[in-house]
């Protein structure tokens, strides 16, 4: 039977909560708020996450692993055991070191349509933006390589750098910096200029014919030259406040939906209506342009 203290817990928590760090709060990929209230810590020779929202609160990767993938402890055992071979256990917070993602693309399929058949968007304008659906992928971990087969992730590439997303399972792993802004379709003239959170958000707004930019995260302050007209980000307190600050160091006027509750999104998660995307995929391009009409 695999030794527990022979597992890279670490390792196998950023496979389901992405790239993060023991005892560094981050934000939770697996749910709608954006704050970063989650944190992992060591308890004993298990390694916790503690987020009281979330319903792996108090509870190890190897139960975490279970949960996740509907699988046994045996199981999960020997699915952790595969993250990080020859690993040498330590329990302290390693050190900093370049954060690397390699990716092997695949074809678009029609598995790929249920998420991304929103707004117009299509396999060629995610081709022109640099994303792609993700057949394997590898990132750096001290001094090796750890090696995953996803399903339904998909990359996206900008500066060289990348954001692996997996809408299934929440997966969000990235090495963008902050100044990396997203987007390559033409600037329209006397288009109002609308600058968004994410990719799917992006192409949402140009589908139905406003100028946009994305953001990686809401770290991103240095907004590469641009001055947008303005900022809707997600529908919450993060995101409300990340407007603000862009607002007072940029000019321009954040926006934001009045539209409240959730949906079922194309793998059966029930989110909270957050951005573009989402309201173009509960209620239609139409009544997303309405909205945004309306509140401009």
């Amino acid at each position: 039977m695999t030794d527990i203290n022979s597992i890279d817990q670490l390792a196998v928590w950023q496979t389901i909560v992405g790239y993060v760090d023991v005892k560094q709060r981050f934000r939770n990929p697996r749910r709608a708020d954006s704050s970063p209230g989650a944190i992992l810590k060591w308890t004993g020779h298990r390694l916790r996450l503690f987020d009281p929202s979330d319903e792996l609160h108090n509870k190890d990767c190897f139960y975490a692993l279970q949960y996740v993938h509907n699988i046994t402890f045996k199981e999960a055992l020997v699915k952790a055991k595969e993250i990080q071979p020859n690993f040498i256990p330590t329990y302290s917070s390693r050190t900093k070191t370049p954060y690397i993602i390699k990716f092997k693309s695949r074809k678009w399929a029609s598995r790929d349509a249920p998420f991304w058949n929103v707004c117009g968007i299509t396999a060629k304008q995610l081709l022109s933006e640099k994303c792609k659906p993700v057949q394997k992928y590898w990132t750096t971990y001290k001094d090796r390589w750890i090696k995953h087969e996803p399903t339904d992730v998909y990359a996206n590439v900008i500066n060289n750098r990348c954001k692996l997303y997996g809408p299934k399972t929440r997966l969000f792993l990235t090495n963008f910096i902050a100044s990396d802004i997203g987007g390559f379709e033409p600037m329209k003239p006397d288009v109002p200029f609308i600058m968004t959170m994410n990719l799917k958000s992006y192409l949402c707004l140009i589908n139905i014919g406003f100028n946009s930019r994305f953001v990686p995260s809401e770290s991103s302050t240095n907004l590469g030259g641009y001055h947008p007209d303005y900022y809707l980000m997600d529908n919450d307190t993060a995101g409300i406040n990340y407007s603000d600050r862009l607002v007072k160091k940029h000019g321009g006027k954040a926006i934001r939906f009045d539209l409240q509750g959730t949906y079922i999104d194309a793998y059966g998660n029930e989110k909270k209506l957050s951005d573009p995307y989402d309201i173009a995929f509960k209620y239609g391009a139409k009544e997303l342009k309405r909205q945004l009409n309306r509140i401009l």
